[in-house]
């Protein structure tokens, strides 16, 4: 016989009438004409309003008291007898749907017979669910269940920011996923392009709707492409709550760059020939094996990449697939039994054409180095503006020490840089580096500081906060930050935690969390659900 949970794990859930013997949920104020735990606990398992913890508690007490039970029953068994330990049916086929939502896996698993022998295998009584209960049952209830947990979650947080991103489905029509960082990205909305115009208005209007839900006051950053109707949609939002600040894409404005910089005519031409020489190669299944033979004799080289147009990074990687195969592709161009096209042929062995990758790749790879640092999951806003300042100088050290670039060239590569940079750095960058405190806004000019200390000012009064007296303190080193165990661990955690878990005792300490974990780029497709809660 299952052993009786112990009554406080189900009671504290539950409201006992005063005048009956009738209790209610504390949840979702179901009610039960006379008290039953194992009627309430099941109960617990399946209500929509009951947070995930709780529920993965109350399987867990009921999966160890099965246990218990089915250990005491076989004291006395032969040793043949078969030992099984395992949940409740349904707790397992709860897990298992769960399973198959977080890691997309096909719903048709559950009726190969291979995966039934699996499971009969690890336990004969567990019933497998039919795809249909998985895709309709535990579809529904797990969605409900993870999106109020969310609700929760949000409810709960001090700062939330918005993101919006657009997106391609599996059937290539175009959504806009709407997201909150909390600060960890979950999904909470989808909007189809097909049923809806995307005007500003539009958006706006379904971004408010957003905030009103889990609690205007506290959304501090909106962020998006940099779409024009993305942008005037944050500028309708900003004059509606002037607290909240608008952002654009970093990702997207250092891939224009990228795509900017294409539009020269040397890079152009150059990258045109590392395009031509790929594709020639992985098209001709000779040149193919013959390359690949002589890159493991050589024991020189890697196989050939060609760039994926929406991912600048890979644009690198393409010329520094080339650039690492140089010996093994020279040897290609002269070898005695192929016959290359001579203009391929002619650049293989040209060292002019050589200097120019090399220069090309220096140049994109100072980007994709930084758009790579940056799409990592930790919480890089306060190093956005070192990012494009150190992009800049290594701009100007290839400029300057290269004479493939004409002056022109030269000057027309810098406007397009220091345009996309004035464009792309916002207030809330230079107050981030600011409050960076490895940084402590060593990286600003004068002028910059006082923007990034306005906008602390600025947020601080919109926020009902009085932070000033500590970030004097905080900047000369005084009071509470006049001790030197406080900066001690600066290498060891990071700005966030530094001020969560080293400052968190100061008014300041708030609004730099605020600030820190403020995305500098829309998060991911709609798939976050299920991975933020996995």
């Amino acid at each position: 016989m299952m052993g009786r949970p112990k009554n406080e794990t189900i009671w504290k859930h539950f409201h006992r009438s005063e005048s009956s013997n009738e209790v209610s949920c504390s949840h979702c104020e179901q009610r039960y004409k006379f008290a039953n735990i194992n009627k309430m606990a099941k109960h617990l398992i399946k209500c929509i309003k009951c947070p995930l913890l709780i529920k993965q508690g109350v399987q867990d007490m009921l999966a160890t008291n099965v246990t218990i039970s089915k250990i005491q029953k076989a004291k006395d068994a032969p040793p043949s007898s078969d030992l099984h330990m395992h949940l409740p049916s349904y707790s397992a086929q709860y897990n298992l749907a769960k399973a198959i939502f977080v890691t997309g896996a096909p719903l048709t698993m559950v009726e190969h017979p291979l995966w039934k022998d699996f499971f009969k295998d690890l336990n004969p009584h567990f019933k497998t669910p039919t795809r249909k209960a998985i895709s309709c049952t535990y579809l529904d209830k797990i969605y409900n269940e993870m999106s109020m947990d969310i609700t929760l979650q949000l409810k709960a947080a001090n700062f939330l920011h918005i993101q919006c991103d657009g997106w391609s489905n599996i059937r290539n029509e175009g959504v806009v996923n709407f997201l909150i960082s909390k600060p960890e990205t979950v999904f909470v909305k989808s909007l189809s392009t097909q049923a809806n115009r995307h005007t500003a208005q539009y958006l706006s209007q379904e971004i408010i709707e957003i905030m009103k839900e889990y609690g205007e006051q506290k959304f501090f950053v909106l962020i998006g492409d940099n779409a024009a109707n993305m942008q005037k949609a944050f500028k309708n939002v900003k004059e509606a709550y002037p607290n909240v600040v608008p952002m654009g894409c970093v990702a997207h404005s250092l891939h224009l760059i990228c795509q900017d910089f294409l539009k020269c005519d040397t890079l152009q031409k150059n990258y045109s020939y590392v395009v031509n020489i790929i594709k020639t190669i992985k098209n001709n299944q000779v040149l193919t094996a013959t390359l690949a033979k002589i890159v493991e004799e050589k024991g020189i080289g890697e196989q050939l990449k060609l760039p994926a147009k929406t991912r600048w990074g890979s644009y690198f990687y393409s010329m520094q697939s080339v650039i690492k195969t140089k010996a093994s592709l020279q040897v290609l161009a002269v070898h005695e039994q192929i016959n290359l096209q001579a203009d391929i042929k002619s650049h293989l062995l040209s060292e002019i054409f050589w200097e120019q990758l090399k220069l090309s790749s220096n140049i994109f790879g100072c980007i994709s180095e930084w758009i790579c640092k940056l799409e990592s999951n930790e919480f890089n806003i306060h190093r956005v503006y070192f990012a494009f300042n150190e992009i800049k100088s290594k701009l100007e050290l290839e400029f300057a020490s290269t004479m493939i670039l004409n002056d022109d060239e030269k000057t027309e590569l810098s406007t397009i840089f220091n345009t996309r940079f004035k464009k792309t750095i916002k207030p809330i960058h230079l107050a981030a580096n600011l409050l960076d405190p490895k940084a402590q806004g060593s990286d600003l000019d004068p002028s910059e500081e006082v923007v990034a200390l306005e906008f602390i000012h600025t947020m601080s009064q919109a926020l009902n906060m009085n932070v000033m007296a500590d970030f004097a303190n905080y900047k000369a080193r005084n009071d509470f930050w006049a001790k030197t165990f406080v900066w001690s661990c600066l290498d060891e955690i990071s700005p966030v935690t530094w001020w969560k878990g080293i400052c968190g005792s100061t008014q300041l300490s708030k609004l730099a969390v605020g600030i820190l974990t403020a995305p500098w780029t829309p998060g991911g497709p709609p798939g976050t659900l299920w991975k933020s809660l996995r």
